[in-house]
């Protein structure tokens, strides 16, 4: 929970463009009793590969969710991250986390390309789908 996590999410347009959003999160932890002790038996099951495994939970949570069109020109960001943020912490909560701040820049184009890090193929296999739990 030392950095962000980072997810970067694209939804198609109605003019035929691609919308991206890169969002990043900065988590922490649920600070009740019943958070605490959820997030401490995660910590105990998952161990070393914890953060994995939040990495996992969001990408499953992100992949569920309706993405609406970004705010036009920058502006209603927050607004536009309310729900957003909400979903994905419902689903957060089950490891005693919740989201402390989360940013997001978006950009829109007729076509995506990225750079893939060397790592990112296994990282992004190890969080597919249907990919073998740890």
């Amino acid at each position: 929970l030392d950095r962000p996590y980072k997810l970067e999410i694209v939804s198609p347009g109605n003019k035929g463009e691609l919308h991206v959003c890169r969002l990043a999160l900065t988590l922490g932890y649920i600070m009740e009793l019943s958070g605490l002790q959820r997030a401490y038996d995660n910590y105990v099951l998952h161990q070393d590969q914890l953060s994995l495994h939040v990495k996992r939970e969001l990408f499953k949570s992100a992949a569920h969710l309706v993405w609406p069109p970004p705010p036009q020109g920058g502006e209603g960001t927050n607004e536009y991250l309310q729900p957003i943020v909400a979903q994905l912490n419902r689903d957060l909560e089950n490891l005693g986390l919740k989201i402390e701040t989360a940013a997001c820049t978006f950009t829109a184009a007729p076509t995506l390309v990225r750079l893939v890090a060397e790592g990112q193929e296994s990282v992004e296999k190890a969080l597919a789908p249907g990919a073998a739990s740890d």
